[in-house]
């Protein structure tokens, strides 16, 4: 016994590492402002400040780069004047190995929309993939724009909303390599969904969705833009507002829904530009999910995609006659839960005319000023896409 103790206190104790960065407030308001950051190290480190994904930041920055052993290092941040929060990642390289924290600042909008009296439709653009807009005085347009790597600006998505079911109707958007960028959905270290209410929409109009819908059992927060087809990080961060969700069946989400979304992003690679509108049916809806403020949202009774692709000097389905163009519908009804793969999916398809009969819409009202070919685009059925 005496042996077999003196061998168990013999053994080497599990090396700790001690050595790190921290700060005390890891998210901060949007104002300008600074705190100190602690470092504990055992030689000579270098400190960095960049974006999420590593790109060079002018918002943020350390008083001093780099150091010997455990000090604490001014932090100090610029104020954030947009609509969306900004994350960036701190490292220490010590002898090799790096360590990281994260830094979150809430933009100057973040806690305020617009008021119900300022609120009002925006300009409707002639983007090629937004269907008819027919505004009213219980239907919006409203855009949001992104910046992309290179650092240029241009449109994120399009949507419709309606104030009476707090939802869009429809959100369309552009898609291909460049648009969906690269990056991550970590924002601040604790959830994505921290702070997304929409700016340019009254509170009590849009869902406020912090945390998932309540009331209905098995409802997910399902995009309409998926937040895998925006990938750079403001960008993304939009993808996550309560104007882009809609209550929706966790089994068609996490099934068919997801598949036809990954199929949709393959597509995009054919093309110079996939223009994309998807939408939420509530013809004969009649079931209500409540957000975290406990308004009633609609919960739609089917949702569907009219896919438009363009490549110029497209030589394969119907490109090859029209200009480039070809085009493909798909609908899905609200309480499918099936998992599905590609053959089923495209049971589920048809062409833009008959979804546009199907629901109401026009879609693509622009294509006839691209090609001579638009009813030709609208009225077949491309066995392309599959």
């Amino acid at each position: 016994m005496i042996v077999l103790l003196l061998a168990v206190s013999c053994q080497e104790k599990p090396v700790i590492d001690e050595n790190g960065i921290s700060l005390k407030t890891e998210e901060a308001e949007y104002e300008n402002s600074s705190q100190w950051l602690k470092v504990k190290a055992e030689g000579d480190w270098t400190l960095s400040v960049t974006s999420e994904d590593g790109e060079e930041i002018d918002w943020a920055w350390v008083k001093q780069a780099s150091g010997t052993g455990s000090i604490s290092v001014l932090f100090s941040w610029s104020k954030n004047t947009g609509d969306i929060p900004r994350t960036c990642r701190i490292e220490m390289l010590l002898g090799g190995k790096a360590y990281d924290c994260y830094f979150t600042q809430k933009a100057q909008t973040s806690n305020k929309t617009v008021s119900k009296e300022n609120f009002k439709s925006e300009p409707v653009p002639t983007w090629l993939e937004l269907p008819t807009v027919n505004t009213t005085e219980k239907l919006y347009y409203v855009t949001h724009e992104m910046t992309l790597q290179s650092g240029k600006k241009c449109r994120n998505y399009s949507f419709l909303f309606d104030i009476d079911n707090h939802i869009a109707r429809w959100v369309a958007y552009p898609l291909n390599k460049t648009l969906i960028g690269s990056g991550s959905r970590h924002f601040s270290g604790t959830s994505y969904w921290a702070g997304t209410v929409d700016p340019k929409v009254p509170r009590e109009y849009q869902a406020v969705l912090e945390r998932a819908y309540s009331g209905m059992w098995g409802i997910n927060r399902g995009h309409q833009i998926p937040s895998a087809d925006r990938l750079t990080s403001d960008a993304n961060f939009q993808t996550f507002y309560g104007t882009n969700m809609t209550p929706q069946s966790g089994a068609l989400n996490s099934n068919a829904w997801a598949t036809l979304e990954g199929m949709v992003r393959s597509w995009a690679n054919s093309f110079d530009t996939l223009y994309v509108v998807t939408g939420a049916d509530i013809a004969g809806a009649k079931d209500y999910a409540r957000d975290n403020d406990g308004k009633s949202v609609l919960c739609p009774s089917g949702y569907f995609k009219a896919l438009l692709g363009y490549r110029k000097g497209g030589t394969f389905g119907i490109t090859g006659k029209t200009g480039g163009y070809t085009g493909i519908g798909l609908y899905f009804k609200g309480d499918e839960d099936d998992e599905m793969g590609t053959t089923e999916i495209m049971t589920h398809s048809m062409t833009i005319d008959e979804l546009e009969k199907k629901l109401g819409y026009d879609f693509f009202p622009g294509l006839g000023a691209k090609t001579t070919f638009a009813d030709y685009v609208e009225s077949t059925k491309d066995s392309w896409w599959k």
